[in-house]
């Protein structure tokens, strides 16, 4: 693993989250079964009230993005990633980069077209969080609390869909909460 520094230039920038460190992970081309835990210095000002996310970067035409795959917790004077359901967690190398968010939330739900399932890339206008669906259309992706929208696409092609949905904040002890929104593809 490399670690990089907070502060560093190599430390992705986006609006409604502050990226606190990122390592860069090798599993010699696997992927595991099970999510890899990962765990980095406690940064200045970091409380364990915080909302913290792990986002793989992924790169889709030479573009970079960011994925949330993971939350994360305080632990002593470390940043340990934690799963939360529907994300995949640390299952293949790359870069990953913690972030602090001011509350977070997600929407999860199928993309389809009318040949069924599709695999896009799902973005939302709240935070430059992506979210690639899976062959079964299955996605889940961050969006900050209250009114989202959503737009999903396949790369590639003509194919575009999106909606709005309400966004829950997290709840009393700061563990986000999700919402559903299926999203319709059709041909522009």
């Amino acid at each position: 693993m490399i670690a990089l520094e907070p502060g560093s230039a190599s430390l992705p920038s986006i609006a409604g989250a502050t990226a606190l460190s990122a390592l860069s992970v090798d599993f010699s081309g696997k992927t595991l079964g099970l999510s890899a835990e990962l765990s980095v210095a406690v940064t200045g000002g970091v409380g364990s009230s915080d909302t913290l996310v792990v986002a793989e970067v992924t790169r889709v035409n030479d573009i970079p993005h960011l994925t949330v795959v993971a939350l994360a917790r305080v632990a002593s004077d470390k940043i340990v990633s934690q799963t939360y359901p529907g994300l995949p967690g640390i299952v293949e190398g790359g870069d990953y980069v913690f972030f602090r968010v001011s509350g977070v939330g997600f929407v999860s739900g199928v993309t389809s077209s009318t040949a069924g399932p599709v695999k896009a890339v799902v973005g939302t206008d709240s935070i430059d969080f992506v979210s690639y669906s899976r062959t079964d259309g299955s996605y889940i992706v961050a969006a900050l609390p209250g009114t989202t929208n959503l737009v999903a696409t396949v790369p590639g092609t003509s194919l575009i869909g999106g909606g709005s949905v309400s966004v829950p904040a997290p709840d009393a002890v700061n563990v986000p909460r999700s919402v559903a929104l299926d999203l319709a593809l059709a041909g522009r």
